[in-house]
């Protein structure tokens, strides 16, 4: 109980001070080590980190609408179904590669390009191809110690991934297919392989359904 103390003579006209009968300190401090004791610590530590990826995103779109908006035409002007021999007059600086995908082939260019904010110097982008003979998927190489950072803006940009997959030594953050366009992030379990790759793809029949802008 506060009691308020009585006013001496003469005294000028204001607050009147608190009398000390019968007070006690006021204190506005709320221990939550309780709280956390009751926690999952190992969830509460993944909770924490997905809110500092979300902070480090950035803070305004690169790109805007689904995942088909921006990818069904392809990227940095590689459409889907272009065949192997125009890829490489338009990037010739780029490698062959044989490959165990459907066109049995890889053409890999080096590509300094920051992709949705994250640094990439250094790194390269992989062209795959299908049964016809043109790009039907891409792999964007992003630098491991980023791709976390890439997570938390995919998340912004796209929304919350479908499902994680473990294979092996790898695992997959799949989000839902948008019109026949497909977009996986992949990385490496183990931190000391280092592998950290952003997949975009078509579904081979939908070459003709996929929107174009």
């Amino acid at each position: 109980m506060v009691c308020l103390g009585p006013r001496r003579p003469g005294e000028i006209v204001g607050p009147r001070p608190l009398s000390d009968v019968g007070a006690r300190p006021l204190n506005f401090t709320v221990s939550c080590r309780q709280g956390f004791r009751s926690y999952n610590r190992r969830g509460f530590h993944m909770r924490c980190k997905l809110f500092a990826l979300l902070l480090l995103a950035p803070s305004s779109p690169v790109w805007s609408g689904p995942i088909a908006d921006q990818f069904s035409p392809g990227y940095e002007g590689v459409r889907w179904g272009l065949p192997l021999a125009d890829l490489v007059g338009m990037l010739p600086e780029g490698e062959h590669y044989f490959s165990t995908a459907p066109g049995q082939r890889n053409y890999s260019v080096r590509n300094d390009l920051p992709f949705l904010g994250v640094p990439r110097n250094g790194m390269r982008v992989q062209y795959g191809f299908g049964k016809d003979g043109g790009v039907e998927w891409i792999g964007i190489a992003i630098p491991y110690d980023r791709y976390q950072q890439l997570l938390g803006a995919l998340i912004v940009q796209f929304g919350p991934y479908a499902t994680t997959q473990d294979v092996g030594l790898i695992r997959y953050f799949r989000w839902r297919p948008d019109q026949g366009v497909l977009i996986t992030l992949r990385v490496t379990r183990d931190p000391r392989y280092g592998i950290a790759e952003f997949w975009i793809g078509r579904q081979p029949d939908t070459l003709g359904k996929v929107r174009t802008k």
